[in-house]
């Protein structure tokens, strides 16, 4: 597959998303509070930086190890697991907030999003 035409694709998406979230945090009537500022800002941190450890020594043991093709699935656990952990913290330290609602409605449009991206993608020619 072409690697700038997936980027471009991947560009799209994230741009879509924007623009949904914010329309969603319009509808929703949701003030975007930066997880950050709260208690769990560092909680947030740890957790990310502990999930994105266990997923590069999954990579390096697959692609190096191994000499194995990381599948892509693995791509879609990861930002699964990112984007449900920072929907907990949400939920757990921005009290009366629909913020995590938001979160996860983004999850379920990138979960779809870019495996149907993927497909459509691999019927075209790679010029």
């Amino acid at each position: 597959m072409n690697l700038v035409i997936w980027m471009s694709v991947i560009g799209l998406i994230t741009a879509a998303v924007y623009m949904l979230s914010k329309w969603i945090s319009r509808l929703l009537g949701v003030e975007g509070v930066d997880l950050e500022e709260t208690k769990g800002g560092k909680v947030f941190k740890w957790g990310c930086g502990i999930l994105l450890g266990i997923y590069f020594v999954i990579i390096i043991n697959l692609g190096i190890v191994n000499e194995q093709e990381v599948p892509g699935s693995y791509i879609l656990l990861v930002i699964a697991a990112l984007w449900l952990y920072k929907a907990l913290l949400e939920w757990k330290y921005i009290k009366g907030s629909k913020q995590y609602i938001r979160t996860l409605i983004e999850l379920i449009i990138l979960m779809t999003a870019i495996p149907l991206a993927h497909k459509i993608i691999s019927h075209f020619p790679v010029f």
